[in-house]
């Protein structure tokens, strides 16, 4: 296990550096090999073998280790809806960025109108594999059908599909409403507000709905902000009308607010704002996704998501060891987001002793 470990993680290693060589260049040899990277001979050799069984390295006798001059190249497109935010087209270049660096690769990134029929699409791309944001609404039966007989690697991005064994790459939900839930409660918020600004399907629905349910675990109340996004209207506007009509109607009844997603917060943002209402003085907010965005309101949000950079590598070291060997598996990345902090949560403990009853005026 020791000497797979190492070998695969050299193996990586050498992919990269055979990018710093021309087609029919000498490679490096064993010993230096040793020497540049602190394996053993035993790790150099086999990883070498392996390069060379793929075609990427040819032995010639008594002169050593040549990069081939066929090496073979293998393509893979990233299908992404371009929205205005720009997050997924930022993570399907942080992926091709990550994949690039591991070895000959044709990447392409291609945005895709989510109205349009996709399916037509990925069959006419002829790339050796294929990574797709779905578009925001459900898979229905006959879609899960042509997953099964697309001919080629198809992965989904922000979809459980671990339990049909289908390539894809999702986020925890429930971790993410356990860091969420837990930095409310820490700081001694008990109502707190959810607002789902994303369409109702995939990781958004996912994480709303775990919210839901482990929020009385955290001797929490959550309190539902009605919003319904469909496919293709979700916008800070709609986050903007949903948070207005809900101020308006029963006023700031709880102390803490989780928004599902960091895009449409802006639009929360502003409803507060032209309420009176302070982040974080007077209401604590947290967000999820996009902290790009989040990282630049005034003030700043708290906000969960991936460490896109990390993810990157992980989901692209996934593909790249799929393509090597396609019968080590469904390429399944599960990520555990991380907490981008911008102090828009209030320590309510600090205040009890002037205003003990500031809590319970909220139920």
């Amino acid at each position: 296990m020791i000497l797979q470990e190492r070998s695969e993680q050299l193996y990586i290693k050498l992919s990269r550096e055979l990018k710093r060589f021309s087609p029919g260049k000498r490679f490096h040899t064993i010993r230096h090999i040793e020497r540049k990277f602190g394996v053993s001979y035993r790790v150099a050799d086999v990883t070498l073998d392996r390069l060379e069984k793929e075609g990427l390295l040819e032995r010639r006798d008594r002169s050593g280790l040549y990069v081939r001059s066929t090496a073979p190249c293998r393509s893979v497109a990233f299908f992404y809806i371009d929205w205005p935010g720009g997050h997924q087209r930022f993570i399907a270049e942080q992926f091709g960025r990550a994949l690039l660096a591991l070895g000959h690769y044709d990447f392409s990134a291609l945005p895709y109108n989510y109205q349009s029929d996709l399916i037509p699409q990925l069959e006419a791309c002829p790339a050796d594999l294929l990574v797709v944001f779905w578009p925001p609404r459900p898979l229905s039966s006959q879609e899960l059908v042509w997953l099964g007989q697309f001919s080629r690697p198809l992965v989904l991005c922000d979809l459980n599909l671990r339990d049909i064994s289908h390539h894809c790459f999702f986020v925890n939900s429930g971790y993410v409403c356990t860091l969420a839930l837990t930095r409310f409660r820490n700081n001694g918020h008990r109502r707190i507000g959810i607002l789902l600004a994303e369409p109702p399907f995939g990781e958004n629905w996912a994480i709303h709905h775990d919210f839901l349910t482990f929020a009385p675990l955290y001797d929490c109340v959550p309190v539902l902000i009605e919003c319904h996004p469909e496919s293709g209207n979700f916008s800070p506007e709609l986050a903007y009308l949903a948070m207005m009509k809900h101020l308006d109607r029963f006023g700031l009844n709880f102390t803490g607010l989780f928004v599902i997603s960091g895009y449409a917060a802006q639009g929360v943002q502003r409803a507060l704002n032209e309420h009176g209402i302070s982040v974080p003085d007077d209401l604590s907010a947290i967000a999820f996704g996009n902290p790009e965005s989040t990282a630049y309101f005034t003030p700043p949000l708290t906000t969960i998501a991936d460490d896109e950079n990390t993810m990157a590598t992980q989901k692209a070291d996934a593909v790249h060891r799929y393509l090597q060997n396609p019968a080590s598996g469904p390429i399944i990345v599960e990520s555990r987001a991380i907490v981008y902090e911008h102090q828009s949560v209030r320590n309510l403990h600090s205040t009890i002793t002037t205003n003990p009853n500031s809590e319970r005026n909220m139920a």
